[in-house]
């Protein structure tokens, strides 16, 4: 399944740039370059880029953590038809021997389920996708303040990731 995500670009005559996925939010950037003097020549670019539809089997990761970096991976389930929800499910990590550096682990995701912890304990949760406007779906994991982004992981084989080493607050 494609899909394509309209991307406004405002330009300045300084060479400045600035993204948004709404012509409304462009027209009001402009506005303010405008009306404040900095930049009465300021224009709109529209450009479409095609949206990455997740699929079963993918994995989103998301960090946070205060005083301490805390990775999770969960897995995709199921997409909507529509592509605009996925179900998920929180997924072991499996940390290596070597460590990145004396605070840090390395981490690889599987694909067995967390039991009874973790963002999922309740079972499978379902998100509302947004994209990023290089077409990357990513989602908010909950609504208080910390809550991390989980993003889609491309080309997880040759990735590794990281958290606090368990001695330094685990």
């Amino acid at each position: 399944m494609t899909d394509t995500l309209t991307i406004y670009e405002v330009h300045d005559r300084h060479g400045h740039h600035w993204r948004v996925t709404d012509l409304r939010s462009a027209e009001r950037r402009v506005e303010e370059l405008r009306r404040y003097g900095s930049d009465p020549s300021a224009t709109i670019h529209q450009r479409k880029i095609e949206k990455v539809i997740p699929k079963a089997g993918d994995l989103f990761v998301g960090s946070w953590g205060y005083d301490q970096t805390n990775t999770d991976g969960l897995r995709v389930v199921e997409v909507s038809k529509s592509g605009k929800t996925a179900t998920f499910i929180q997924v072991e990590a499996d940390r290596s021997d070597h460590e990145v550096d004396y605070t840090r682990v390395a981490l690889k995701f599987s694909h067995r389920p967390v039991s009874g912890r973790g963002w999922t304990q309740t079972g499978p949760i379902r998100k509302t996708l947004k994209w990023d406007d290089n077409g990357k779906p990513y989602f908010r994991i909950d609504r208080w303040a910390g809550a991390p982004f989980f993003r889609l992981v491309e080309d997880e084989e040759s990735r590794t990731f990281s958290e606090t080493h368990p001695q330094y607050g685990h």
